[in-house]
């Protein structure tokens, strides 16, 4: 720790700095009024120049001391400075040890930040494309030119993600662990993979054949994800693409990734896995909530990918799962509605 005489010194340091600058300008003030002077012999002018540094020294040295000593008595002194980073670091070390450094709390602030720029990208961009005129008050060209708000949601969301995610995991870096080890962001073998994706495949074949045996409502499916899947054009390609490639990654970093870690450091294993389940069909009831085997289905998927994840300890097998379950969603939407 920093002795007082050492406090001391600094605050003088400070105080002569103060002392300088204010110095330093008026003494080239009146160097250059001196040097404007025509009348004064160069000699006097250097004689001047001498005595006034002379001069400036010593009240320079005077001035550190005064300054120094009325540092010391302000918050601004060293010593009070040095006492609040102690404190803000104790505080740090008390919260880190007190929440395990990663528990429900963060991992729920990351589903958060998500959802929110999630919300406010499908909430916002109606509302300046609908401000543009009346002519994209029509529902289908309102939908066309929510397109890009689709796959913007994600990339802007699963930004915000990772900013807030890498903050949390330099604290556990400090401490020598890897955070991403934690919520599984790990490597795993080809065989799990392979088998993951044929597991999401054959369950959405088998919903498939469940929505084959009953019939399907006449109403669009709610949601701007829903509509955008039976918009032809732009918005079907732009829903594919974030139910193929953005959905799965951020999903499972989410739900099997983060909340299951920090549920799990929070309230146990049994606890975690059921409400990030619970979480992930109320999130999706969107959707399908007006049709029961849709509802069947993600409820099944959401039971799957947490086995995948418990069973392989690695969120791969969990996006392949989930691709390959939505891939054959995508394919059913193509195929039936041209």
């Amino acid at each position: 720790m920093i002795e007082l005489p050492r406090f001391r010194f600094t605050d003088r340091v400070f105080g002569k700095l103060i002392a300088l600058a204010v110095l330093s300008v008026l003494f080239f003030r009146l160097l250059a009024r001196s040097a404007e002077n025509q009348e004064l012999p160069w000699l006097r002018l250097l004689f001047t120049v001498v005595v006034l540094a002379s001069a400036a020294f010593v009240v320079y040295e005077l001035l550190g001391l005064v300054f120094g000593l009325v540092l010391a008595r302000t918050p601004l002194s060293a010593e009070r400075r040095f006492a609040r980073r102690q404190r803000r670091r104790e505080r740090a070390g008390e919260r880190d040890s007190r929440l395990g450094l990663f528990r429900a709390p963060q991992a729920l602030a990351l589903l958060g930040a998500y959802l929110a720029v999630q919300v406010g990208v499908w909430i916002g961009i109606p509302l300046i494309v609908t401000a543009g005129g009346e002519r994209l008050a029509n529902p289908q060209q309102l939908q066309t030119a929510m397109a890009p708000a689709i796959l913007l949601s994600f990339l802007v969301s699963g930004g915000v993600v990772l900013v807030l995610f890498r903050r949390q995991a330099s604290r556990f870096s400090a401490v020598g662990t890897s955070l991403g080890a934690l919520v599984g962001l790990s490597r795993t073998s080809t065989a799990h993979l392979s088998l993951a994706a044929i597991a999401g495949l054959l369950l959405g074949a088998g919903v498939l054949v469940v929505t084959a045996l009953a019939p399907v409502p006449d109403e669009t499916p709610g949601g701007l994800l829903g509509r955008a899947a039976h918009t032809p054009g732009m918005p079907r390609f732009a829903w594919a693409i974030a139910v193929l490639f953005f959905g799965p990654l951020l999903e499972e970093f989410l739900f099997r990734g983060a909340l299951l870690e920090g549920f799990r450091r929070s309230w146990g294993p049994w606890v975690a896995g059921s409400l990030v389940t619970a979480t992930f069909i109320i999130l999706h009831l969107a959707g399908y909530w007006f049709y029961w085997p849709a509802m069947v289905g993600v409820t099944v998927l959401a039971l799957c990918l947490l086995f995948a994840r418990i069973r392989s300890g690695s969120l791969g097998p969990p996006v392949a799962l989930h691709s390959g379950y939505n891939f054959v969603m995508v394919m059913a939407v193509f195929s039936s509605l041209g």
